[in-house]
């Protein structure tokens, strides 16, 4: 039946959240170290915070570009114009997606814990979390995705033998009512919840 199917798959998120608590909460420490170091609270942090000067040190090293270039060479010479137009269309297409941002969002990650990517070319639109579009119908795409988002099958020794793995992602409560595809009455129902229970941060949702 759907409805013990969907069942089996909530319970399955929430057992996933279950495992993965004490994990995100190490790395929710060690992201507020580096949080204070860098952010309007640096007044107040010990003269030497190793977990910053880590990070700080190594970013640069293995961020070094701003903008990511292709460089696609033909082994035919008659076809390098085609090499050529194709290596320019990869330039545009990853500032488009914002990809050297998010391969830095991604090295950061790293740093503190899993670094999670989703990419593959949009099925759906989809919203963040202001109501705003962040992919179109067909846009290729490479996304991080937050380790406090991510969801696997607990059933799962290892990753590649997961029968499920997605992630949570934020739509407004306007765009939700808008999109057409829920119970409108259901979303009137939800209350304000926070988005990230670590950070304290708060959406309405």
């Amino acid at each position: 039946m759907v409805g013990d199917w969907i069942k089996n798959l909530c319970r399955g998120i929430e057992i996933s959240d279950q495992n993965f608590e004490p994990y995100r909460k190490r790395r929710a420490e060690y992201l507020r170290h580096y949080q204070h170091a860098v952010g309007d609270d640096a007044a107040n942090v010990l003269p030497l915070n190793i977990v910053a000067w880590t990070v700080n040190v190594l970013l640069p090293h293995l961020m070094y570009r701003h903008v990511i270039e292709a460089m696609i060479e033909a082994r035919d010479p008659w076809k390098q114009p085609e090499a050529d137009w194709l290596s320019q269309r990869w330039g545009n297409l990853s500032r488009q997606i914002h990809l050297a941002p998010t391969l830095q969002d991604l090295i950061v990650d790293a740093m503190f814990g899993p670094s999670i990517a989703k990419t593959g070319l949009s099925a759906v639109q989809r919203w963040d979390s202001d109501g705003g579009i962040l992919h179109d119908p067909g846009q290729a795409y490479c996304d991080a995705i937050d380790f406090d988002d991510y969801i696997l099958d607990p059933r799962a020794k290892r990753r590649e033998q997961a029968s499920f793995e997605g992630n949570r992602f934020w739509v407004s409560r306007q765009a939700a009512l808008d999109s057409g595809m829920y119970d409108n009455g259901k979303i009137e129902e939800l209350a304000v919840i926070t988005r990230n229970k670590y950070w304290g941060g708060v959406d309405e949702q």
